[in-house]
């Protein structure tokens, strides 16, 4: 009963799309209205400014880090009943029952469940990929970014904790970026390095 109230609650923090409230309230700027018609952080930054983008970033964030914290450190739940309470903050992230089922693609989250159980060293270790491949190799669209940067994170999750569930939590939460990423996982990936422009970066495909 517990595991699945705790899920319960996790689901409905990560429903509460908070770039779409906040670009309502803040810009008056509608997110399923404009940009690529999608109410998550990016959209936010892209359509509603800096601020909005910023704020709704940080409770994208908080929604996912902190059920799974309170389960993780204060309940001490470190089996297989974290798998449910940590993707339900994502899923409902994902598909908020409030948007009827739209939602966004779910990259501030997953950084919230990660760094509720790995602290900052999974978050650290994740965006670190990131920051790779987003200003050194570049990779692109941008969901090559997280999915590289996911796989390197699996890799490290098998090193460093040994377990048999987290490599489960990873695979599930893989699956559901997938699915919200399917528009760009259609197109090729493109690299480059750094110093390279765009143009020679096609020229190697």
């Amino acid at each position: 009963m517990q595991i699945l109230t705790l899920t319960a609650i996790a689901f409905f923090s990560g429903s509460v799309m908070y770039s779409y409230l906040f670009s309502k309230a803040i810009a008056r700027v509608d997110l399923l209205c404009v940009g690529d018609r999608n109410p998550g952080t990016i959209n936010a930054f892209r359509n509603a400014g800096f601020l909005v983008g910023l704020l709704s970033m940080l409770m994208d964030f908080l929604k996912g880090f902190l059920p799974v914290y309170f389960a993780f450190w204060t309940l001490n739940i470190r089996d297989a009943g974290i798998i449910p309470i940590a993707l339900a903050p994502v899923l409902g992230h994902a598909f908020s029952p409030f948007l009827k089922g739209k939602g966004g693609k779910a990259v501030a989250v997953t950084f919230g469940i990660w760094s509720g159980i790995g602290l900052w060293v999974l978050p650290t270790f994740l965006g670190s990929c990131m920051i790779v491949f987003a200003f050194v190799l570049v990779l692109e669209p941008d969901v090559w970014k997280t999915n590289f940067s996911m796989i390197l994170m699996l890799l490290f999750i098998l090193f460093y904790y040994r377990n048999g569930y987290l490599p489960v939590l990873w695979t599930f939460n893989m699956a559901i970026l997938q699915i919200k990423h399917i528009g760009e996982l259609k197109k090729p990936i493109r690299y480059r390095l750094l110093m390279m422009k765009p143009s020679e970066s096609r020229e190697k495909e």
